[in-house]
């Protein structure tokens, strides 16, 4: 089933090679070329320029940093550092050879510290240039390597399910919530918000209903929160049921249902639009009936999971929590990298404090959700079973 829906993989490269080739071909223009270990800086009132000393011997330091030190600088524990460091070095490598990227003269750990700190933090180039000890050029240039790396790290780290992969994530949604919560659940979708500065062109089309400029990352998590499709890139005020309807994997099962094993389906907030694969809320118009009210109860109790991996993608790498760029090829590598970097760390089992992380709540939107018969008679024989089986809970 899965072979069946390698397009989505194909359209990710396409923006990926795209966005890489912007980027590469931006270098000269974006920051200058300066090399130097040190930083000149020009006073305007003085008229002189004097030397900024770098940050000594700090990336010296992170070996002998105590795990849970590195863990806090870097957002990723040492376990899950090394994962990406034996995936992104040989990508690397490959493009060094190839004088495609890399930069030969930086060490393979500091070329991906730096990056993961740059989206870890809101630090400027500039800041992380002094220090790790390089040129801001360097690290503008290391930071679109590594993130490009990551993305063409997708296909391993994140891709839609295969039927044994299906069978499994069905059992843990099942676990998820004990035996009697919402069956047969396969994965749930939501959109993200992700600010950025206010686009120069057609800047109204960025601006969302939340009040700021955006775009929109549409993602589908299974039940450990890991994601297995994401759409980046739409402009913030467009609704979340377009982009379902424009996004590959929206299309896709569309045109073809059985992506999904029979019987499943996906979970999915008032938004979106009913199906027979994608289960939404009663909407509650202020004469839902208690069967109804418990239903959409349960369905929340498992849909949350798509919350909870924005919460912990936005917490872990807070670049996310305002992109300030302008160009919208480099958001989406930098975001999909932050996405391949996500599913590493739950592989690694590697857990995020989210106390700095506010979820986005929009149950109570209030767009057109149109009814789909069949998806209505599905919707109401799971409210009919879940009404039943309340009393064993």
């Amino acid at each position: 089933m899965a072979d069946g829906f390698r397009m989505d993989n194909l359209i990710f490269y396409n923006i990926i090679d795209q966005a890489m080739d912007l980027i590469n071909s931006s270098d000269s223009d974006s920051l200058s070329e300066d090399s130097s270990d040190e930083e000149l800086l020009l006073l305007d009132d003085e008229q002189e320029r004097i030397k900024v000393q770098k940050v000594n011997n700090y990336f010296h330091t992170i070996s002998v940093m105590h795990d849970k030190t590195f863990q806090s600088h870097f957002r990723l524990t040492r376990g899950s550092f090394e994962v990406v460091r034996r995936a992104v070095g040989p990508i690397l490598e490959s493009n060094n050879n190839n004088n495609n990227g890399g930069h030969p003269n930086v060490p393979l750990e500091k070329a991906i510290l730096s990056t993961v700190w740059l989206l870890g933090n809101q630090d400027s180039f500039r800041e992380v240039s002094n220090l790790f000890n390089l040129s801001p050029s360097t690290v503008h240039k290391l930071f679109y390597d590594v993130c490009g790396a990551l993305c063409n790290m997708i296909n391993e780290h994140l891709h839609w399910p295969n039927q044994a992969e299906f069978q499994n994530i069905r059992r843990e949604f099942n676990e998820f919530r004990g035996p009697n919560g919402f069956p047969d659940v396969i994965c749930a979708v939501d959109g993200m918000h992700i600010e950025i500065p206010a686009p120069k062109d057609d800047a109204m089309s960025y601006y969302n209903r939340k009040g700021f400029h955006s775009i929109l990352l549409q993602g589908m998590c299974d039940a450990k929160c890991k994601f297995i499709d994401i759409f980046v890139g739409w402009p913030g005020a467009t609704h979340d049921a377009r982009m379902w309807r424009e996004s590959p994997i929206g299309q896709a099962l569309a045109e073809n249902p059985t992506l999904i094993p029979e019987g499943a389906h996906i979970l999915g907030d008032s938004a979106y639009t009913l199906t027979p694969y994608l289960l939404t809320p009663f909407r509650d118009n202020g004469h839902l009936s208690q069967r109804q009210k418990f239903y959409n109860k349960k369905l929340s109790s498992k849909r949350i999971v798509i919350e909870q991996a924005f919460g912990r993608l936005r917490c872990r790498f807070r670049r996310l929590k305002y992109l300030n760029m302008s160009l919208m090829n480099e958001m989406k590598i930098v975001v999909i990298a932050a996405c391949v970097l996500h599913n590493i760390c739950i592989r690694c089992n590697d857990e995020i404090d989210l106390s700095d992380d506010e979820p986005e709540n929009d149950e109570n939107r209030n767009e057109d959700n149109a009814i789909c018969e069949a998806g209505n008679d599905k919707r109401n024989r799971i409210a009919d079973i879940l009404w039943t089986n309340r009393r064993y809970e």
